[in-house]
C-alpha cells in the first residue's frame, strides 16, 4: 500500500482527530506511568490500546485507497481447450476422463457454468478455441468431441497469438495434459508472446498401467541371413514383470504373421526387441509392430500398442559389367553365385586372345582376320576382330548390339550399368578416354568399382598417374616388375576380417561371433596375393590376409570416391574358396555347410555392396510429417543419360492413401537446384503411404520409375505419455509470466486476476475504513488491552 493511493472521505475532520489522539495518546500514558507494575507488560498494554483507539479515530476520517483494476470486458482472455484423444485418459472404473472433467468446467451454458467462469466473464471478454491438429472456435454448433488425433499443443497457442494480435490479451487458460505432438526442435522462449499463458491441470495423479511400442526402427543390410532387421522399444507403465507378445505382421497378406517374440517387461524401464525377416518381395512393404499382454489386465488405451514401419527392400534388376583379360574361376564361380540373385544381371566381357603386331613377315595368304576365327565362314569372318584389336567373348548380354564393340565407348552406355569389375587387366588395354569414363563412372554417376587381383593388376604403370590409380583404394608398389608384383607362391596366406570388417555385415557370413571365427577357419590358405603399397587417406583395410611368417597383407579395401565407392580384392586365386569340399575340411554333407554356399553367398553379398547406394536416372526421397499441420515433403531428382540434372522433365507422382485411394500430387521444379522438383501432401489418417513417381521426357519417351513410402503413426504419438506433462506446461507459464493452477483452486485464481497487470484497466476507490478487518483488529487490541490488565492486576 502507496501513501499517495491514500485518499480522505471526510478531510473536515482531521484536525479534531488528531488533537483527540494526541490527547488520548498522553492521557494513556500517564496513566500507565502511575500504575503500578513491570515495565515490558504496562507498555504492552498500552500500544494495544492506543492502536485500537486510533483505529476507531481513523475511522471518523473516511480512509480510502485508489487501487486499478481491468475495465470489464474490455480485456481477451482466451480459454483454449485440448479435444485431442489422450485427454479421453481413464483413471479408474466409473470415474471421469480428464476430457470429462475439462468439458464440465470450461461449459458456456447457463444451467452447466461453472461460478469460476461466471466471474471471469464479469471481468474479461472471454474466447474459446479448442484444438487437436488446428484450432477453431469452440461454441454450441462445433462442441468438444475428444476424437482429435494430434495434440498440436505449440502451433495452437501461436495461431490464438496470432489471431488477437490486434486485441488486448490479458492471458490464456490452457486445458491439456502437456503432451505435445509438435514439440520444436530447439529450445522455444514462450516470453515472446506477449502475454501470460495459465495452464490448468488436474489434480488427480493415479498410475494407469499402459503397454506401447515406444519407437521401431528399420535396419536393412546386404546379409542374406537377416536381410531385414525391425527393432522396437516396448514400454510400460503400471505393469511390472508380465509376459507380452510382440508380433510383426505384413498388411500386405491381411495381416499375416510373420514373426513374434514373447519378453517379459518392467515398469518404467523399455525392453528392446529384435525381429529380423527377409521380406516376400521387393520394393515397399509396409508392416505392422503390436504389443499385447498375455492376461486380460485392462489397459488404458490400445491406441500405442502398434506402429507401422515401412521396408523398402531393393528394386533391381542391377547390372554389373565384369570385364576380365582372360578367362578365370572366379568368373565361374561368381557368375553361378549371382545366377542365384534374382536382382543381379551379370555381363561378362572377356578377352580370349591379345592382340598382335599387324607389320610383320607373313605369307602371302595371311589375312589381317584373327586366326581364331579362320575357318567360320564368311560372314564370321567379316565381323571378326582383327588381328591387332584382343579378341573379346560377351556373356550374359540382353541384346546382340550391347558390348559389340568391347567396352562402352560413350558414357551413355557405360552408365547403364551399376557397377563394374576389373579383373587381370593390364595398363594398355584401356586407352586414356576409356579411364577417364570409368572414373566419370564412379564420381559422378555413382557406380561401383570393383578391382580384382591377378596376373597383370595393379601394376605401377597401369596405377600411377592415371585414372585408374586415381580410382585405386591402395597405392602401387614401387621398384618391383610384373613378375614381382606376385607375392612367393610358396607361401600361405590366411583370410582375417579386420575390426572394420567385423562391423560390416556384408562381409560376414554367420549370425554371430562365435559361428564366424569358425567358420574363417576352415577357409583354404591363399598363395596368389598382389602386394600392393600403403592405403589412400580414407580407405580402409576390410580383410587382411596373414602369411606363415606372421606378415599381414591387405586383402580387400574399400574407399568413397565422388558419388561412388570403390574396391581392390587383392587376391588371385579366390577360387581355392569354392573348389573345395565339404571332405576336405572334415565337415558334414549338409548343403549349408558346403565351402561352395559359402562362397557364393560371400560374392553376392560383395557384389551387392557394390550397387547398394548406386543412384538410379529417377530417385524420389521424401521426409515424412507427423504433424496434421505440416505436409510431407516429398523431393525427386531426375537425371538424364549423363547423369547430368534433368530440368523440363514430365513428372507423374501419385499418393496411395492407407484406404487404398490414389490421389494424384503435383510436383513442381526447384528454384534452388536443377533436375529437382518438390511436392507437398497433407496426411488425413494413421497408416502407410505409398509415392509413385513416373518421369518422361518432353517427347514422352520414358526415363524411368520409382516409388517410396512412409508411416504415419498420429494416434501412437498422441498416446505417448499418459501423465501429465507438468514439466512443459510449467515452463510455458513460468516464462509467459503466467502460473500453474489446479482445477481445485480455480475459484481463488479468477479473484487474483483483478491484481494482475492487464492491458487495459481502469481506477476504482476501496472504503479502507468499511473493511470488516479494521473493526476486528480495533477489537482485538481492545480485548487484549483489557486482557492484560485483568491477569496482571493493572486494573
Amino acid at each position: 500500500m502507496i501513501l499517495s493511493d491514500i485518499i480522505l472521505g471526510a478531510p473536515n475532520w482531521l484536525i479534531g482527530v488528531v488533537i483527540a489522539a494526541v490527547a488520548f495518546v498522553l492521557a494513556a500514558s500517564w496513566s500507565y506511568l502511575t500504575t503500578r507494575g513491570l515495565g515490558f507488560v504496562k507498555t504492552a498494554a498500552l500500544l494495544l490500546k492506543v492502536v485500537g483507539v486510533l483505529l476507531l479515530l481513523a475511522c471518523l476520517l473516511e480512509p480510502m485507497q485508489r487501487q486499478t483494476r481491468p475495465r470489464p470486458q474490455a480485456n481477451v482472455m482466451a480459454l483454449l481447450v485440448d479435444d485431442s484423444e489422450s485427454m479421453n485418459a481413464t483413471f479408474a472404473a466409473n470415474k471421469p476422463t480428464r476430457h470429462q472433467v475439462m468439458s464440465q468446467q470450461v461449459a458456456s451454458d447457463e444451467a452447466d457454468v461453472q461460478p469460476w467462469r461466471t466471474k471471469l466473464a464479469q471481468m474479461f471478454d472471454i474466447r474459446d478455441y479448442a484444438f487437436d491438429s488446428q484450432v477453431r472456435s469452440l461454441d454450441a454448433s462445433n462442441g468438444l468431441t475428444g476424437k482429435g488425433r494430434s495434440s498440436s499443443l505449440i502451433s495452437s497457442i501461436d495461431s490464438v497469438a496470432s489471431r488477437l494480435q490486434h486485441r488486448s490479451m490479458a492471458g490464456v487458460i490452457l486445458w491439456t495434459d502437456g503432451n505435445a505432438t509438435d514439440l520444436p526442435l530447439q529450445t522455444r522462449d514462450y516470453g515472446e508472446l506477449g502475454f501470460p499463458i495459465f495452464p490448468v491441470i488436474d489434480d488427480r495423479v493415479v498410475e494407469m498401467p499402459d503397454l506401447q511400442v515406444a519407437d521401431v526402427s528399420v535396419a536393412q543390410t546386404n546379409f542374406e541371413t537377416s536381410p531385414t532387421t525391425v527393432s522396437a522399444n516396448i514400454t510400460s507403465t503400471g505393469i511390472t514383470s508380465q509376459s507380452v507378445v510382440v508380433s510383426l505382421m505384413s498388411q500386405a497378406s491381411k495381416s499375416k504373421l510373420i514373426q513374434s517374440q514373447t519378453v517379459t517387461v518392467t515398469d518404467g524401464k523399455p525392453t528392446n526387441v529384435t525381429l529380423r525377416f527377409r521380406p516376400e518381395k521387393p520394393g515397399v512393404q509396409f508392416y505392422t509392430v503390436s504389443v499385447a499382454p498375455r492376461n486380460s489386465d485392462a489397459e488404458v488405451t490400445v491406441e500405442n500398442n502398434k506402429r507401422t514401419v515401412v521396408v523398402d527392400r531393393d528394386r533391381g534388376p542391377y547390372r554389373v559389367l565384369y570385364v576380365a583379360g582372360r578367362p578365370n574361376w572366379d568368373f565361374k564361380f561368381m557368375r553361378r553365385a549371382l545366377g542365384a540373385d534374382h536382382e543381379i544381371e551379370l555381363v561378362g566381357l572377356l578377352r580370349i586372345a591379345g592382340r598382335q603386331p599387324k607389320f610383320s613377315f607373313r605369307g602371302g595368304a595371311s589375312s589381317d582376320t584373327n586366326p581364331l576365327f579362320a575357318g567360320l565362314g564368311k560372314d564370321e569372318e567379316e565381323t571378326a576382330s582383327q588381328i591387332d584389336e584382343p579378341v573379346m567373348v560377351r556373356l550374359g548380354v540382353k541384346e546382340s548390339s550391347e558390348l559389340s564393340s568391347g567396352f562402352p565407348q560413350t558414357d551413355e552406355e557405360l552408365f547403364l550399368y551399376d557397377a563394374l569389375i576389373l579383373d587381370d587387366l593390364e595398363a594398355d588395354f584401356f586407352n586414356q578416354d576409356q579411364m577417364l569414363r570409368i572414373k566419370r563412372f564412379v564420381d559422378r554417376r555413382g557406380g561401383g568399382l570393383l578391382m580384382m587381383g591377378g596376373q597383370e593388376s595393379f601394376d605401377r604403370k597401369s596405377m600411377r598417374g592415371t585414372p585408374l590409380g586415381d580410382l585405386s583404394p591402395v597405392y602401387p608398389t614401387d621398384g618391383l616388375s610384373a613378375t614381382d608384383r606376385a607375392l612367393d607362391e610358396d607361401q600361405e596366406y590366411t583370410w582375417n576380417l579386420s575390426r572394420e570388417g567385423w562391423l560390416s555385415p556384408w562381409l560376414r557370413l554367420r549370425e554371430n561371433e562365435a559361428t564366424e571365427q569358425s567358420r574363417l577357419q576352415t577357409m583354404p590358405k591363399f598363395r596368389s596375393v598382389n602386394l600392393v603399397g600403403s592405403l589412400k587417406p580414407g580407405a580402409r583395410a576390410m580383410v587382411t590376409l596373414t602369411s606363415s611368417d606372421g606378415e599381414p597383407e591387405a586383402a580387400l579395401v574399400t574407399q568413397r570416391f565422388g558419388a561412388g565407392r570403390t574396391a581392390a580384392l587383392t587376391l588371385g586365386d579366390l577360387w581355392r574358396w569354392s573348389m573345395r569340399t565339404p571332405a576336405a575340411i572334415g565337415g558334414t554333407s549338409s548343403a549349408t555347410d558346403l565351402p561352395l554356399e559359402d562362397s557364393s553367398r560371400a560374392w553376392r553379398q560383395l557384389v551387392r555392396w557394390l550397387v547398394n547406394e548406386v543412384p538410379p536416372r529417377v530417385r524420389m526421397e521424401v521426409i515424412p510429417s507427423q504433424s496434421a499441420h505440416l505436409p510431407t515433403q516429398i523431393t525427386a531428382m531426375i537425371r538424364d543419360p549423363d547423369f547430368q540434372p534433368l530440368d523440363n522433365a514430365q513428372l507423374s507422382l501419385t499418393v496411395t492413401t492407407p484406404e487404398g485411394e490414389s490421389m494424384e500430387v503435383s510436383a513442381e521444379m526447384s528454384d534452388q537446384e536443377p533436375g529437382v522438383y518438390q511436392a507437398e501432401f497433407w496426411h488425413q489418417s494413421t497408416g502407410g503411404y505409398l509415392a509413385t513417381l513416373t518421369a518422361e521426357n518432353e517427347d514422352g519417351s520414358f526415363i524411368g520409375s520409382d516409388e517410396a513410402g512412409w508411416a504415419v503413426d498420429q494416434a501412437a504419438n498422441e498416446w505417448t505419455d499418459l501423465k501429465i506433462n507438468t514439466d512443459l506446461l510449467e515452463e510455458i507459464a513460468i516464462e509467459s509470466g503466467g502460473q500453474l493452477v489446479r482445477v481445485s483452486e480455480l475459484d481463488r485464481f479468477v479473484d487474483e486476476l483483478t491484481t494482475r497487470d492487464v492491458p487495459v484497466t481502469e481506477t476504482h476507490l476501496v472504503s479502507l475504513w468499511h473493511q470488516s478487518w479494521v473493526m476486528l483488529i480495533a477489537i482485538a487490541c481492545l480485548c487484549g488491552e483489557w486482557i492484560i490488565r485483568r491477569t496482571r492486576g493493572l486494573a
